[in-house]
């Protein structure tokens, strides 16, 4: 009977080592993706913004500064749009 007891309590905290170690490399995972993540939302928020001047000055050319931000700024409120529409039919 203790024999039994002992090798279930040993089998148990063996069960309980590998799981540990599991949840360890999911962590470490799951934290490196969300950095990367991150990293890449910063970079193409830069990009955006980058792409964003270059059709202002061009369209500056053309239409004048208050013309320019307004299309510029109709463009990124589409956009915006479309983002939160997006992840609206995601959630659903």
């Amino acid at each position: 009977m203790l024999k039994t007891l002992t090798d279930f309590s040993i089998a148990l905290l063996d069960l309980l080592e590998a799981e540990a170690k599991t949840f360890q490399r999911g962590i470490i995972r799951v934290g490196a993706a969300f950095v990367i993540g991150i990293s890449a939302s910063v970079v193409i928020i830069g990009a955006v913004g980058l792409l964003m001047r270059a059709f202002y000055l061009v369209l500056a050319g053309l239409l004048g500064p208050p013309g320019a931000l307004f299309s510029c700024a109709v463009i990124m409120l589409i956009i915006a749009g479309g983002a939160l529409c997006y992840a609206r039919r995601m959630l659903q």
